[in-house]
């Protein structure tokens, strides 16, 4: 009987160290966030900039339309790509014109139609080495706005944004949380061979 109250006390014993233990335990981590932070200009600033400025790599491709010997290509969000394409086999990025917030496009015989954010802009490109914007029709996709509650500067336009990784250290303390104890088998088998040796 005596072999067997001691084996209960060590066990009781670990149980509640284990209590006691779990209430000290620190639990600490790093979270890393993405910050996108806005780069605005002004309206005026933008609009003076649609036009054929120099050329950019394709990275984000979107619509295309091919113009005679010229192919249109949106960058999404960015604007138009303006590629001769006088040799298919050797396709030549010539220009780039900037629109920021850019997703679609439509041509019809020398007129350009593409969307600035919630504009319409109509641009001649019967000269795609000198296009020219015609008209600007504001708010002609009034639905057209940011995900996720983002509110942007209403007198001035998105142009890019900035990306910056930031991490966060946290710790908290696990108080009164209930304590788990896992007792392998062996070392149980261990602590009550030990405790008869001492005994018998």
């Amino acid at each position: 009987m005596k072999k067997y109250n001691k084996l209960m006390l060590f066990i009781a014993l670990l149980f509640a160290s284990s209590f006691v233990l779990q209430g000290c335990l620190k639990d600490t981590c790093a979270r890393t966030y993405t910050i996108y932070t806005p780069v605005y200009k002004s309206v005026a600033e933008v609009r003076a900039n649609i036009k054929n400025n120099a050329p950019l790599q394709v990275s984000n491709p979107g619509k295309m339309f091919v113009q005679g010997n010229y192919i249109f290509l949106n960058e999404i969000d960015k604007g138009i790509h303006v590629i001769d394409n006088s040799n298919p086999a050797n396709p030549i990025n010539k220009y780039f014109i900037d629109i920021p917030g850019n997703i679609d496009l439509a041509v019809k015989d020398n007129t350009l139609y593409a969307d600035l954010y919630s504009d319409l802009l109509t641009i001649n490109i019967a000269d795609p080495t000198l296009v020219k914007v015609e008209k600007v029709i504001e708010k002609a996709f009034p639905n057209r706005q940011y995900v996720n509650g983002f509110a942007a500067d209403q007198s001035k336009i998105i142009v890019d944004w900035t990306k910056k990784d930031t991490t966060v250290e946290c710790s908290s303390t696990w108080m009164g949380r209930p304590g788990i104890l896992f007792l392998d088998s062996r070392a149980f088998n261990s602590v009550a061979a030990q405790s008869q040796a001492k005994a018998g």
